[in-house]
């Protein structure tokens, strides 16, 4: 199935709910007045189908051109290579860079010409960029707090980090899944897997449930001066996203 046939798709199965519609609205990641797809109230329901930017993507762009960013000379670091936020930064910062975690050996190597890199240990020297963003990646880090801290570490001083995770209410962020000694995973809870444009559907375990309450002391921790959750209209006031921005 190729991504226009998922996308047709999503339309006629929204049809058979009633929840379609298609209003056109300005795109903030591809800078153009387009239709949207929404296919009921669910934030993740929500497509430019110019970009195929989701309510994430929309509001994670919006988060970073409110920052104050040179992009001629701004250096960027994006942890994946595919997906909206991606195609946004390419377009508009001269000084980007990305990479995607293919597994070991990580660290400066590359795979079909993309970079892989392990956030918990990222090869880059200290204070390299001035934004690093990511979207829907650290609850899939085995030790997300080692990769909150190599993030701190590549970032100049004054720096932003801005990125989401799915967010729980729990007072505590709620470990899923840990590494074995011998490598392997070691269910906690329900086994849970998120899907991969890499590599698949259904293929990427689920170590963390981020509390949103936690999550901004945990890079106050790793040395981050700043942190706040902010919620985002990206698209409209009902369909609101939740964006980490956080400042070295």
């Amino acid at each position: 199935m190729n991504k226009y046939t998922k996308y047709l798709g999503e339309i006629v199965a929204s049809m058979r709910d009633g929840s379609f519609a298609l209003p056109q609205r300005h795109c903030a990641s591809c800078a153009r007045r387009t239709r949207f797809l929404i296919s009921g109230l669910e934030s993740r329901s929500i497509r430019c189908l110019s970009c195929k930017s989701t309510a994430i993507s929309l509001a994670t762009v919006a988060q970073i051109q409110q920052l104050p960013l040179d992009p001629a000379a701004s250096a960027v670091y994006e942890l994946s290579y595919h997906g909206a936020v991606f195609r946004y930064l390419k377009s508009n910062f001269a000084n980007f860079q990305f990479s995607e975690y293919f597994g070991p050996p990580a660290g400066g190597v590359y795979v079909d010409g993309v970079r892989n890199e392990d956030v918990q240990k990222l090869s880059f020297a200290p204070a390299s960029f001035e934004l690093v963003s990511s979207t829907e990646v650290f609850e899939h880090v085995p030790d997300y707090m080692a990769g909150f801290a190599e993030v701190c570490r590549v970032l100049q001083p004054g720096g932003w980090f801005v990125f989401t995770v799915p967010f729980f209410d729990d007072a505590r962020t709620e470990a899923i899944c840990r590494l074995s000694a011998q490598g392997g995973l070691e269910w906690l809870r329900e086994e849970e897997y998120h899907d991969s444009q890499v590599t698949g559907v259904g293929t990427v375990p689920v170590f963390w449930h981020h509390s949103k309450q936690q999550i901004l002391s945990d890079l106050r921790q790793v040395g981050f001066k700043q942190a706040e959750l902010l919620q985002t209209n990206a698209f409209s006031d009902r369909v609101a996203q939740q964006v980490v921005v956080a400042r070295r």
